[in-house]
């Protein structure tokens, strides 16, 4: 199978971020000629991302979601929509039960 130039840069660029990418809960992952197919399992999203070339950026379909980004905002973009948001470090700490009253040494 022969990647065009986009997808495997698209590729390379997700395992550039691999902490980031990590902490999607990625799975099942696809890799074919046009597109990136994998599933993941984040604070704000789960379910399937498909990731296709189109032109000189990368359509992301999401359910009903669908983003434009280029290579540089793609993991960015991502990490927005699958896990981070404005109350990230709040959803953190009370996922590990660490509560802001308390003053911690």
């Amino acid at each position: 199978m022969k990647l065009c130039d986009s997808i495997r840069q698209a590729l390379l660029t997700l395992i550039e971020q691999d902490i980031v990418v990590a902490s999607w809960g990625l799975s099942d992952i696809q890799v074919n000629e046009s597109s990136i197919i994998f599933t993941v399992d984040g604070f704000k999203y789960r379910g399937s991302v498909i990731i296709i070339e189109c032109g000189d950026s990368y359509k992301v379909i999401m359910d009903e979601y669908i983003l434009l980004c280029d290579i540089i905002s793609l993991v960015n973009n991502l990490d927005e929509f699958i896990e981070r948001g404005s109350d990230y470090n709040t959803r953190i700490k009370a996922a590990i039960g660490i509560n802001d009253d308390i003053k911690y040494r």
